[in-house]
């Protein structure tokens, strides 16, 4: 799979698309360090409250191999493949990358630490903030 800009814009067009429309959305991808912090910078960030959830688990790669184990596509040769390059990217992407926006971490070893619902209501909670005093917003002119 290709990692550079073909693979992403898809991505990048249909958030922007929900965006301008004024939906919101969860969107889960993986965020490459020193590639993807300038594309949300650009392409997000100034037009929606955005919240970073990183999710990480120590076990994320004994999980990936007894899926990649399970799948009957896998064979032992591209496990062997893949198995170096799903090592290090687990230790370049266990910290969350700078977005300049709130970050919540979440544990999923064993389930969800924070709860969804905990997740959920900081979530509210953030997006719910005025990005703007009200004092200090431009009146609507009424028709």
């Amino acid at each position: 799979m290709e990692l550079g800009p073909s693979s992403v814009e898809p991505f990048y067009q249909s958030m922007e698309l929900w965006l301008e429309s004024g939906i919101s959305f969860v969107a889960e991808r993986t965020f490459f360090p020193g590639v993807s912090e300038p594309d949300v910078a650009r392409r997000l960030r100034p037009f929606g409250t955005l919240v970073h959830v990183h999710c990480r688990s120590a076990q994320s790669s004994r999980r990936w191999e007894a899926r990649m184990r399970q799948d009957p596509l896998c064979g032992e040769n591209r496990l062997n493949k893949l198995t170096p390059l799903v090592s290090r990217l687990n230790e370049e992407l266990a910290e969350p990358l700078d977005f300049r926006c709130p970050v919540l971490t979440v544990e999923t070893d064993n389930g969800y630490r924070p709860s969804v619902e905990t997740l959920v209501a900081e979530i509210d909670s953030i997006y719910s903030r005025p990005l703007i005093h009200d004092l200090d917003r431009v009146p609507q002119s009424e028709h």
